[in-house]
């Protein structure tokens, strides 16, 4: 059985929910963007952040394609997670974009771990374009197993 397809002239009207949709698919891709926008400062990437729980630590994975190290600044205060940096996406001289989907310039993202981490230990690799980061839990928040005395 054959689909139906609705036939659509190409012309400068765009239909509403058309339009709608690709409002949605956009800003479901890139929600800073429209945040940012909306409340007057400029848009800024999102970094792909992956963060795993261990019993002792916590291991955060961020996406960088493309970021040199030296463009990088990592904080970490208590819970708080901070990277900065810059990705650097060169226009060679007499050309033009036609479409930039690899933002460019400089990024902050902050983010909250559900726990203290020990900001003396932590360890930062950099490898093939993902920053991982091991943040050990603070001593006072690591899971301690109590031993039981039995009184005879």
């Amino acid at each position: 059985m054959a689909a139906v397809t609705r036939y659509q002239p190409q012309t400068s009207l765009n239909r509403l929910p058309d339009l709608v949709d690709r409002l949605f698919r956009d800003s479901l891709v890139a929600p800073s963007f429209w945040d940012n926008t909306l409340r007057g400062g400029m848009s800024r990437p999102t970094l792909p952040v992956n963060l795993i729980e261990f019993p002792d630590s916590f291991v955060m994975h961020a996406a960088l394609p493309g970021v040199n190290a030296e463009n990088l600044d990592i904080r970490v205060v208590g819970r708080e997670v901070t990277i900065t940096g810059k990705i650097e996406m060169h226009l060679p001289e007499k050309a033009q974009w036609v479409w930039q989907g690899i933002p460019s310039g400089e990024f902050y993202e902050s983010y909250t771990l559900p726990l203290d981490v020990d900001g003396n230990q932590i360890e930062a690799n950099y490898t093939n374009g993902i920053l991982t980061l091991t943040l050990p839990k603070a001593a006072h928040v690591r899971p301690k197993n109590i031993q039981i005395q039995v009184n005879k």
